[in-house]
């Protein structure tokens, strides 16, 4: 038995374990490695999107359906299943981790006040405009029904309408 022989014999043992096709298509596994490649640049590009790391993962799909000889029809649907099977997934994750970061205790900025109790006080140029204290911060302050504030009333921000907090009363 010659080297070339010999050689022969082990690669073809080696497709025949993974019963990984022969007759692979060079181009398309090269196409395939390729684009997934393309994609992870591309998420890089865009931390924290996390879009293009389900088309790659799509693109790694096909590139194992190829090595197992898939027609190319059959490489592209692996393609669209994978994909969106990972877009999924990541949506169901984000789904997940959005809820908790938009609790009651992660809200910040204008989002912050709404909920907050606060109390009304007059103020003093004009006894018209009602003002609140929140955090240090003055703010004009406007009831949600037209309702009829009292000095010292405690209140609830209900929303946060350019510089007026719309506040309704506590029952």
């Amino acid at each position: 038995m010659s080297m070339e022989e010999g050689s022969f014999i082990v690669n073809s043992s080696i497709f025949l374990i993974f019963k990984i096709s022969p007759h692979i298509s060079t181009g398309m596994l090269q196409a395939w490695f390729c684009l997934m490649f393309i994609f992870l640049f591309l998420e890089m590009g865009h931390p924290g999107l996390l879009y293009f790391l389900s088309f790659s993962f799509g693109a790694l799909c096909s590139f194992v359906a190829t090595l197992y000889g898939a027609c190319i029809l059959s490489q592209l649907i692996i393609f669209v299943v994978g994909t969106c099977g990972a877009l999924l997934i990541l949506h169901a994750f984000l789904k997940k981790r959005m809820n908790h970061v938009q609790s009651p205790s992660h809200r910040s900025n204008l989002d912050a006040l709404i909920g907050k109790k606060v109390v009304v006080y007059q103020s003093l140029e004009d006894k018209n405009i009602w003002q609140a204290k929140v955090s240090g911060q003055v703010w004009l302050v406007r009831a949600v029904h037209d309702q009829i504030l009292k000095q010292g009333q405690e209140v609830i921000v209900i929303d946060v309408q350019g510089c007026h907090l719309r506040v309704d009363s506590i029952k």
